[in-house]
């Protein structure tokens, strides 16, 4: 299935197995690929959430 929604994508793209990944592994998911130094762009909403939050 194909979808033009970009975060159904990159919920794809994660998993590994075709069981239903919760929010706190999706989130650990991406942590870890952002950790390994991959490309990671964000809506602008969540980079200003992020950086507020960090500061």
């Amino acid at each position: 299935m194909t979808s033009t929604n970009p975060a159904e994508v990159f919920y794809r793209k994660l998993r590994t197995s075709k069981r239903y990944i919760g929010k706190g592994e999706f989130a650990h998911d991406v942590a870890e690929l952002i950790q390994s130094g991959g490309a990671f762009k964000c809506p602008a909403y969540l980079t200003q959430a992020i950086q507020s939050a960090m500061r």
